[in-house]
């Protein structure tokens, strides 16, 4: 007795698609089992690898959901090439298939799971299952207890069939020629009337049907499915038969379909994302030759490399190095160019095949190699240490040529490019210099400079876009309301007038005339490649009586 069934595609392992196709199903007599014939198949129609698979096979009344009624598993089923044959009713641990079975559960469906992956597409078992119910039908013929009338249906027995009188009469409603004749028990009625034997036309002949006696056509020797419309299922089983080789499919037999379903391990190249979520050791995956990923590869866990890893110089992005408190592998031959961070020692380590070496960064301008631009570049990029003196390379060429200049950090960056404290002389400006008592060295001062103004041209080699004045304002002698003040590129920039009876006496004509400082601090748009400063006053009389000196000048930009 023959029974076929078909599923639908799987996913047998991570990586390997197949398909399963029964291909028949035959029962036998107590104890009862049904062959199972089939083959694991690829998503392209080959054979799936050889090897040991486990399958579990269920019985359920309903095509999904429920509950399965029968279960057996077949926990070393072989497969090779692609087929393989079960005899159900005698798995691992048999679960008997009995005729009873089947008269209760007269509709199942097949389930198979291969290994540990979800349940394949239930199949409904056609009626060739049920000839297990036709040996039932064929015991009926060998009774030799008396059928009692609660076994009879309505309706089996036909009057013809029966010898005998209405209760005495010789009609149906007949009048009882007799009292006596009345007196039967356990009399067949009409309602009993109207059967044939046990689904026969005659008394002791073949049952016609298992599950309808009167309609059947010889079930018990029934070879096929009843009206089978799986005939093209039976044909891909039959040539599954002639699967039974290994390594005899090469992979340019194959459809274009079923080769690109296969990670390509031979020179080829995967086109899109590959996402691997746990762990890949490439250590165990031999290639002969390169694996190419040409779109980009997710990787959850670890990736395991045994090989080198080609990027083509294409960025990877969100790449951390391992953190170590020591190194986590000797340094020598096999390991030149290893690197890892040394989370106890904040270093970025380098083998050079004889030791780890720490990376020194050196910030933008802490050395003539590595020189700023500008002050301002310096702070922007994160390797200000605060006002002081730093590398610039203002020209942006060969470092050759950098210089040390004086960075104000903490008020925004400024670079200064411009400074005379006038200790060694008046270091271009057009005035001599004096010494005014506490406070040293000034330029111009007592006798030398009074009504007129003192001038000097500063080159500026630093881009920038603002300039920024800085100085020391001296006022000497007997000052009476007059003004001081201070020119860039002949733009008045600062003014304050002053009174001989403010500040302390420092230095100049005498008693009752006190000096002071002003502080001039002025910044202005500029972008120009030298900047003119001027400092002068409105004072009207000899510079013995009234003067002025300067100090400390600075000239920054920004």
């Amino acid at each position: 007795m023959n029974a076929t069934v078909s599923f639908g595609r799987v996913l047998l392992a991570a990586l390997i698609p197949v398909s399963l196709l029964f291909a028949s199903a035959t029962a036998g007599a107590a104890p009862v089992t049904i062959e199972v014939d089939g083959a694991l198949l690829t998503a392209g129609g080959g054979p799936a690898a050889d090897g040991s698979y486990t399958l579990t096979f269920r019985l359920y009344d309903v095509p999904t959901g429920g509950e399965a009624f029968w279960t057996e598993v077949h926990a070393a089923s072989d497969v090779k090439g692609g087929g393989f044959h079960e005899v159900l009713g005698d798995g691992t641990v048999p679960s008997p298939l009995t005729k009873d079975l089947f008269i209760a559960h007269q509709s199942p469906y097949l389930g198979v799971q291969v290994n540990k992956e979800p349940e394949l597409p239930r199949a409904f078992v056609r009626t060739t299952a049920f000839a297990l119910v036709a040996s039932h039908a064929l015991e009926a013929k060998q009774l030799t207890q008396p059928i009692t009338a609660d076994e009879i249906g309505a309706g089996a027995v036909t009057v013809d069939k029966v010898g005998f009188t209405y209760a005495g009469s010789s009609s149906k409603g007949g009048a009882a020629s007799s009292a006596l004749m009345l007196e039967c028990t356990g009399c067949l009625t009409d309602g009993h009337v109207g059967f044939n034997y046990a689904g026969s036309s005659a008394k002791g002949g073949p049952a016609t049907s298992a599950l309808q006696a009167d309609k059947a056509t010889l079930a018990d020797k029934a070879t096929l499915a009843d009206n089978a419309t799986a005939a093209d299922i039976a044909a891909v089983a039959q040539k599954a038969l002639a699967l039974e080789c290994s390594g005899c499919v090469a992979l340019g037999m194959l459809s274009a379909d079923v080769a690109n379903a296969y990670l390509p391990l031979g020179g080829g190249v995967l086109t899109g994302d590959l996402t691997v979520q746990g762990k890949t050791g490439l250590a165990s995956l031999a290639t002969s030759g390169d694996a190419g990923i040409t779109g980009k590869a997710v990787v959850g866990g670890a990736l395991t490399v045994a090989g080198g890893a080609d990027f083509s110089w294409k960025p990877v992005t969100n790449f951390r190095l391992q953190a170590a408190d020591a190194a986590p592998a000797g340094c020598d031959a096999d390991h030149a160019g290893g690197l890892y961070f040394n989370s106890k020692d904040k270093a970025l380590m380098l083998c050079d095949g004889a030791s780890w070496l720490a990376f020194s960064y050196t910030p933008i301008g802490s050395s003539a190699t590595n020189p700023g631009a500008s002050c301002l570049a310096i702070l922007n990029a994160g390797d200000s240490k605060g006002d002081g003196i730093y590398w610039l390379d203002p020209d942006g060429g060969s470092p050759s040529n950098a210089a040390q200049y004086v960075c104000d950090m903490k008020n925004g960056g400024w670079t200064r490019v411009g400074f005379d404290d006038f200790e060694t002389g008046s270091q271009g400006w057009n005035v001599s210099t004096t010494s005014c008592g506490s406070w040293g060295n000034i330029l111009g001062g007592y006798s030398v400079l009074a009504g007129s103004a003192t001038t000097k041209t500063y080159a500026i080699a630093v881009a920038h876009t603002k300039l920024r004045l800085t100085a020391d304002y001296c006022r000497i002698d007997s000052w009476d309301g007059e003004k001081a003040y201070a020119n860039i590129g002949g733009v008045e920039v600062f003014a304050k007038t002053g009174a001989a009876a403010n500040g302390t006496q420092v230095c100049g004509g005498g008693p009752g005339w006190n000096e002071e400082k002003f502080a001039v601090d002025a910044t202005v748009s500029h972008n120009g490649a030298s900047a003119k400063i001027d400092f002068g006053s409105t004072l009207d009389q000899g510079a013995s009586d009234e003067s002025f000196g300067v100090d400390n000048v600075s000239v920054w930009v920004q």
